[in-house]
């Protein structure tokens, strides 16, 4: 019975057929996997070739070619041709954003040359109105003595506008102290365009701290503030001019009679500063007096009578510990 049953020799044989089913199930699997690799390298071969040239040339704005390109019925295909469309649209804007910043370009120095012919005209007046009264009282030593002083004074200012030009409009700051001759000059300069309208100037100034700023800016400022007035006033009134102390500040008024400001030009000296937007037509000098301002620590305000009129106030800060002087009587 132990012979007839002994299986030890078909046990040995499945164990041998065992190894060889696992042999070749090895083999089989392999070679799937091996097939299976190839096929995936393939199919995704177009998208390595796009990274490659995403990574190149593509990176830098050049599309892919016609002979590159999959059929469009393809997922490749479309996503080549979607990334052609967003390379037009990115040097599209690349090309825009350059139109754009030369256009800035060009308004900044539209603003520069525009800012600069307004400075240097308003000196200009009041050097040839000099040059006129030399002409006709050159006779009398004072008068000799005071238009050159004026001279040299308007050529000076001209000067340091033209070195803030050459610095990018904004130069540094130039302080000396602030003297009563320098608001003379300003009575000065502002009575031609005063005369030219038929206005009067109402004139009084009380004595002034000798407080260091930029007098050239100063006097820039103040004077555009006149001229404006001057403009802005009906024939037969005053323009107003008032300087003296107030607390903690050295304080300068202009007003007229006028028919006030536009809005535009109200919201911007509203703003307090000269970084915004320049302002049109008459705008710009006022535009141009806010920036003066703030280079100097100044403020504007302004303020509109019912009846018509403008009013505004220039307060240049006294530094910190220096008392205020009591304002004297006006001359």
């Amino acid at each position: 019975v132990v012979a007839a049953l002994d299986i030890a020799g078909v046990l040995a044989d499945r164990r041998g057929a065992w190894r060889v089913a696992l042999l070749v199930d090895v083999a089989l699997a392999a070679a799937a996997a091996g097939v299976g690799y190839a096929f995936a390298r393939g199919q995704l071969r177009p998208l390595r070739e796009l990274t490659a040239r995403l990574e190149g040339d593509a990176g830098h704005g050049a599309e892919i070619g016609a002979a590159d390109l999959r059929p469009a019925s393809t997922e490749f295909g479309r996503l080549q041709r979607g990334i052609n469309a967003r390379l037009r649209a990115e040097r599209g804007r690349a090309e825009a954003q350059a139109m754009m910043a030369e256009q800035e370009k060009m308004l900044l120095l539209g603003k520069l040359a525009a800012g600069l012919a307004h400075e240097v005209r308003n000196p200009l007046a009041g050097l040839l109105n000099a040059v006129s009264t030399l002409r006709r009282f050159g006779a009398d030593e004072a008068t000799r003595a005071e238009c050159a002083d004026l001279l040299e004074r308007g050529l000076r200012n001209i000067a340091g506008v033209a070195d803030a030009a050459l610095e990018t409009y904004r130069g540094p700051l130039r302080p000396r102290p602030l003297c009563e001759a320098e608001l003379d000059d300003l009575r000065v300069l502002a009575a031609p365009a005063a005369g030219r309208r038929g206005v009067r100037l109402d004139w009084a100034t009380a004595p002034l701290p000798p407080v260091e700023v930029d007098t050239g800016r100063l006097r820039q400022v103040l004077l555009n503030l006149l001229l404006n007035a001057c403009d802005a006033a009906p024939p037969g009134t005053a323009v107003r001019f008032r300087a003296g102390v107030e607390p903690g500040a050295v304080a300068f008024e202009v007003a007229d009679d006028g028919p006030g400001l536009p809005d535009g030009v109200r919201r911007m000296l509203e703003r307090g500063t000269g970084d915004g937007g320049t302002p049109g037509g008459k705008g710009l000098g006022l535009w141009v007096t806010l920036r003066l301002a703030d280079d100097i620590g100044a403020r504007i305000a302004v303020s509109t009578a019912p009846g018509g009129g403008t009013r505004f106030m220039v307060r240049l800060p006294l530094p910190a510990g220096r008392p205020a002087l009591a304002a004297g009587a006006g001359r």
